[in-house]
């Protein structure tokens, strides 16, 4: 055999060698798919174990994107209910109260409707006005409060809290009725914003009892007067 014939026999075994690492370096589980014959069972787990190693992490998706949104807030199925009038009270006024809106949703709290009339045939004053009227008071357990519907800053809409306790610049005010005169005002009914953040209106008996007094036109005013209701929270 002459030179040149034993060069060519080695580079062709060289040739052969390499083709044969080219094919484990693509990756171990195709190589077995090309070679099945060529490699045990213990090397075949190897392999996969190494493949499956080498995969890149599966990232999770940002916070944002998988946070649940917030339900609203106004309480679901609450009802809210007059009960446990006090009796007429000892004082020429007499009181009715209503449930304008028993119901809260998102546009708007429970809503409370009080009527006062003057029953004698002279001019009576209240005081203070705002106790008087339901319209700026707090239950025996400081849980829920009454305030002016009209007052749209003392609200935290969607869950119906009083913000913080507000000084109206007639809070001082007496109410002056005419002979026979009915005075009537509407309250929203808040809890108070000392409440869990989950707890928008507090189930049970909430009473109120606000102090107030009355007396004649140009007279003294400080006799009290005996005035009381409830409301009963719940769920229908």
């Amino acid at each position: 055999m002459n030179r040149r014939d034993i060069l060519r026999g080695a580079g062709v075994s060289l040739a052969a060698g390499f083709a044969g690492c080219s094919g484990l370096n693509t990756g171990g589980e195709a190589a077995l798919e090309e070679n099945p014959e060529t490699s045990s069972p213990s090397e075949i787990e190897t392999l996969q174990r190494t493949a499956s190693q080498t995969k890149p992490p599966t990232e999770s998706p940002p916070e944002s994107e998988t946070a649940t949104p917030s339900p609203i807030r106004a309480p679901a199925e609450t009802v809210v209910k007059i009960t446990d009038r006090s009796p007429a009270p000892a004082a020429p006024v007499e009181y009715e109260f209503s449930m304008v809106r028993s119901e809260p949703t998102v546009e708007h709290p429970p809503v409370i409707e009080t009527k006062i009339t003057n029953t004698r045939d002279a001019v009576t004053r209240l005081g203070e006005e705002r106790q008087a009227t339901f319209t700026a008071t707090t239950s025996e357990n400081e849980e829920v409060h009454l305030s002016d519907s009209g007052l749209t800053f003392d609200r935290d809409d969607g869950c119906w809290k009083y913000r913080s306790p507000t000084l109206h610049a007639d809070v001082y005010r007496r109410l002056e009725l005419a002979p026979g005169e009915t005075h009537t005002t509407r309250s929203d009914v808040l809890g108070v914003q000392s409440l869990p953040d989950d707890v928008c209106l507090p189930t049970g008996t909430h009473r109120f009892e606000p102090v107030v007094v009355w007396g004649d036109a140009d007279g003294e005013i400080d006799r009290p007067v005996d005035v009381a209701f409830a409301l009963i929270i719940g769920h229908r």
